[in-house]
């Protein structure tokens, strides 16, 4: 939206075309919206959605509540997908290490150097978060990957929190296929809404600053209710996503929306909306056009502020610049003229006899 009415203003477009593009902007995306639920309803198979839906009862009645709907829509394909795959617990880096490669065969080199590169992930996030604050670590595969190229390591935390090797919690902030997975079959794999990114939630959730996100943390329904990690009333507790912090500090914090950072996205709709009264009325009455005008541009001035505020643009021009200004022929002279032989004032030296 923003890049659409950018385009328009250094356009030099009039006000009517430029709701015009606005208008079907925001069409467009609600056709997007309705094809990515379509999208996501026609390539989840029936019997897996009504299993998906009893499963994770809870997970989607939250995501009901406080996503939008490309992240209800992406969050319901992830989960529809984690049955399709299978976990064991790590067995060690012994496991994986790398093999001894005789003959020349290059797709067992090219096995072995995979295989490298998934353990040096795994051991640089070990090394950073610590092996103390690591709880169990799982890999993740799909069934049919009789090669195990399919291969995550999710790395369940002290802090409640979890890393997947995967990165799609911390690149785009939806819990992963791999984790929807071990939360049918470990009762230590929970998350708290908290986790996914304010960007995901609602337009009229992301201004709240006393948003409610209380409740206990979200599992699937296979595991029995456990002591939750954190208080007793299921809150996740102060050190909550502390350790992934320390791989990824990128990651958003946990503290209060600050008022000041409302959504630009909601605030351009608003404006949007008034637009069209603003231009039936402007059009009718040049008055009120006038005065429209000025408390407009006094508004840009006192937003601008004092830093805003810059001299005039200086436009150099050719030629030598001028050292003084032009005066006028009836202009007194402060300084009058001096003669270079007597010193004396009122002549030069070719009047001076």
């Amino acid at each position: 939206m923003n890049a659409a009415i950018k385009r328009a203003v250094n356009g030099k477009t009039s006000l009517p075309a430029l709701f015009e593009a606005i208008e079907k902007k925001l069409s467009n995306e609600a056709q997007t919206s309705k094809y990515i639920l379509y999208k996501t309803d026609t390539t989840v198979d029936p019997a897996t959605s009504m299993f998906v839906q009893q499963m994770f009862a809870d997970v989607i009645d939250a995501n009901n509540r406080y996503l939008g709907i490309a992240a209800k829509s992406q969050m319901k394909l992830e989960m529809s997908r984690s049955v399709l795959y299978q976990s064991n617990p790590h067995t060690g880096i012994d496991a994986c290490a790398p093999r001894s490669i005789e003959g020349g065969d290059f797709e067992e080199i090219e096995r072995s150097s995979k295989d490298n590169r998934e353990m040096s992930s795994l051991q640089s996030i070990q090394t950073i978060v610590g092996s103390d604050r690591i709880v169990q670590i799982f890999d993740v595969t799909f069934r049919l990957d009789t090669e195990r190229k399919s291969l995550q390591h999710i790395l369940l935390l002290a802090d409640g929190s979890y890393i997947c090797t995967c990165l799609l919690l911390q690149n785009s902030g939806f819990v992963c296929r791999h984790y929807f997975h071990l939360m049918q079959v470990s009762d230590r794999c929970k998350y708290h809404v908290r986790l996914i990114p304010m960007r995901w939630f609602k337009e009229e959730l992301q201004d709240l600053t006393d948003l409610d996100l209380s409740g206990a943390f979200l599992s699937a329904k296979t595991q029995k209710t456990v002591a939750q990690v954190g208080s007793a009333e299921g809150e996740p507790a102060s050190s909550f996503m502390s350790d992934i912090m320390k791989v990824f500090p990128s990651v958003p914090s946990l503290s209060g929306v600050d008022k000041r950072n409302l959504s630009k996205k909601r605030r351009i709709g608003e404006i949007s909306g008034l637009m069209k009264n603003i231009m039936d009325t402007v059009n009718s009455n040049p008055e009120v056009f006038e005065t429209v005008k000025d408390g407009l541009n006094r508004v840009i001035v006192r937003g601008a502020g004092e830093e805003g505020m810059k001299d005039p643009h200086y436009t150099k021009t050719k030629g030598r610049p001028r050292t003084s200004r032009i005066k006028s022929s009836m202009e007194t002279k402060k300084k009058s003229t001096k003669c270079g032989v007597c010193s004396g004032e009122g002549h030069n030296s070719r009047q001076h006899s």
